[in-house]
């Protein structure tokens, strides 16, 4: 049983590591298309649009709008964005 338990912890650890470097990556990447974002707390940026809040989440590769949850990579985000006309 104890196994089983430690597992599960090692696999918390390595989720927890993941998603601190995807944040990471995602945000350079952000950066690096120049879209602007603003840090609304830890790991969740705002951008303000005429259409409402967009929500980005880097540490997972979501983003959300109105309501409604998209994952994907940078780029889709960005293909996103711009099909809505926030770019």
């Amino acid at each position: 049983m104890s196994d089983t338990i430690e597992d599960y912890k090692a696999l918390k650890e390595a989720r927890k590591t993941w998603k601190e470097e995807a944040a990471v990556s995602n945000l350079e990447s952000l950066k690096q298309l120049g879209i602007l974002m603003i840090e609304q707390s830890k790991n969740v940026f705002r951008m303000d649009t005429t259409q409402g809040a967009v929500m980005y989440y880097p540490g997972t590769g979501s983003w959300q709008h109105r309501g409604r949850i998209n994952r994907g990579s940078v780029q889709d985000f960005r293909t996103w964005l711009k099909n809505k006309h926030f770019l």
